[in-house]
């Protein structure tokens, strides 16, 4: 391996360098000897290479810049393919409040680990807007690249919020300018191309768009139509949506022209009750924390039997289709179980319940979600440090304290670049100096400086040494026990053996293998196949 030369190739964007990488391993097989591997930090691509590829890369590459300013001046030139109509979508909701509620928690459990859901879930209150393609078959596509444009506002709680929210915008975006208003810009490379999206931070208010041109103090413009719902709407609902359906005649009239190729004459059936309402909003109140109303006011009472009946229908439909598999979601089970409608005039009224035992569940599971993610990081982030320094992270280098953690280097391959320069590895974790920097822990470790997240201890400086094969090999674990994030405290056989011993039947412990998997384990599993699980090597 040393007598392969290593590459640094610095990119203007990480954009740019995830292209490339891609690029990479579209023109070079990564078993192929001559191309050992790439490497991603940030900005930077690191590669190993023969000499012979070394001429090819530097070929590919300049052709790679070329075609990408291409493609950038191409795609700002462009807007023939621009998805966004005139926006007839809008809404608006008191974000503090429904997160709070048991809906609320359903809907973004599942998003717990999702860190730009998260901040923009510290805000008082979110209103937007949204412009639909004018073609169903954009909504369709498995491009990669969201079909609909969005302008979305949201007031933050304090400054604390938006301190965050600038600190985790100033590692993930480009900033655009030094003076508020702060402009940031995100981009994403998908099948189709390039996709970009935008944040402005002024003062308390954030936006989040794409499409849209930023406009302060005032959402783009929305149909007459669509502002009139809006307005009339109840001040009293936690959430308020305001579909302007008649301007939405070309999205539908592409919907029926796709059931018709189809035969699916239900589907008809339903679009042609969907235009019959020309409007509707949809209003949220949640005054029973265990109970859910929504309002639909419809523009005629015709209309509002002919969307009850729509309604009733695709309910029943949907409680049969959890019913049928394999896993249902008992959330939705439940929702559409105790679901009832009610026709009021030109207003239908729904009612669900939400049990606190179903909320429960769904948090704990969002909470398993969240933990794997987190060690399918770290176990990348661990391959990728292997791959460019040739070792393990468990280790100190030459020099180093013993008392640090591996998780103060792995920093640089979770993005975590600046906070790694911070430290000083001559000096043991709790120097004055170190000791200040716990606080600032990466909350994929955990939170207030400790971490549940700890490495089965071991000698093995290589994936070579691992001869037990590294898919049946426990690298990480969660333990019950927390340490801090920046101390040389990892977990040793004996401790793991004594965890697994001491579950209870409904338990479990969540790990993560050499290979990167991650395993759910319980008490069901024979002592003596976990225990081999912890062993390395198959001599020991």
């Amino acid at each position: 391996m040393s007598t392969i030369p290593k590459v640094v190739w610095l990119a203007k964007s990480n954009a740019q360098v995830s292209t490339a990488r891609n690029l990479i391993a579209n023109n070079f097989s990564l078993n192929n000897p001559q191309f050992v591997r790439s490497v991603m930090i940030g900005k930077k691509l690191f590669l190993r290479v023969s000499c012979l590829m070394l001429v090819h890369l530097c070929l590919c590459f300049q052709a790679f810049g070329q075609s990408d300013s291409r493609n950038r001046s191409d795609s700002a030139n462009d807007e023939s393919d621009r998805p966004v109509s005139d926006a007839y979508f809008a809404f608006e909701a008191k974000v503090n409040e429904f997160v709070e509620s048991n809906l609320g928690k359903l809907m973004f459990n599942a998003g717990r680990s999702d860190e730009v859901l998260q901040r923009f879930l510290q805000a008082k209150s979110i209103r937007g807007v949204i412009g639909m393609p004018e073609d169903i078959n954009r909504l369709l596509e498995q491009s990669g690249r969201p079909p609909f444009d969005w302008y979305l506002e949201f007031e933050l709680v304090d400054r604390e919020a938006r301190e965050g929210l600038e600190e985790w915008l100033e590692k993930v975006a480009v900033k655009e300018n030094e003076k508020a208003p702060f402009k940031y810009t995100m981009t994403m490379q998908t099948p189709s191309g390039e996709f970009s999206s935008y944040y402005v931070i002024d003062k308390d208010i954030v936006v989040y768009a794409t499409g849209f041109p930023y406009q302060s103090a005032r959402l783009p413009d929305i149909t007459p139509d669509c502002q009139k719902l809006l307005k009339a709407s109840s001040k009293q609902a936690v959430a308020t949506l305001a579909i302007d359906l008649k301007s939405a005649a070309k999205l539908m009239d592409s919907g029926e022209k796709l059931a018709e190729g189809m035969n699916q004459t239900e589907v008809l059936s339903w679009l042609e009750t969907m235009r019959d309402a020309e409007g509707a909003t949809v209003s949220l109140f949640l005054g029973d924390p265990n109970r859910v109303t929504a309002e639909i006011e419809c523009n005629s009472e015709k209309n509002a039997k002919e969307i009850e009946s729509l309604i009733t229908k695709l309910a029943s439909m949907g409680l049969e289709s959890q019913r049928g598999r394999g896993q249902a979601e008992p959330m939705t089970i439940q929702i559409l179980e105790s679901m009832k409608t009610k026709v009021n005039g030109r207003k239908i009224e729904l009612t669900a319940s939400i049990s606190n035992k179903v909320v429960t569940q769904a948090e704990n599971a969002a909470e398993r979600m969240m933990l794997s993610n987190n060690l399918k990081q770290i176990a990348l982030s661990m391959h990728n440090f292997h791959a460019a320094m040739g070792t393990m992270p468990f280790q100190p280098q030459p020099g180093q304290d013993e008392t640090l953690s591996w998780r103060i280097r792995v920093l640089p391959f979770i993005n975590e670049e600046q906070l790694h320069s911070e430290f000083d590895f001559t000096q043991p974790w709790d120097s004055p100096k170190n000791r200040a920097l716990i606080d600032k822990a990466p909350e994929i470790f955990g939170r207030d400086g400790k971490t549940n997240m700890r490495w089965i201890k071991s000698d093995i400086k290589s994936f070579e040494d691992i001869t037990n094969g590294t898919s049946n090999t426990i690298c990480f674990i969660y333990s019950p026990d927390s340490v801090p994030w920046t101390q040389n405290n990892d977990m040793t056989t004996f401790e793991a053996l004594a965890m697994f011993a001491a579950l209870k039947p409904d338990e479990t412990i969540i790990a993560s293998m050499y290979d990167g998997s991650v395993r759910v384990i319980s008490r069901q599993m024979d002592v003596s196949q976990f225990e081999a699980m912890l062993i390395p090597r198959k001599d020991d």
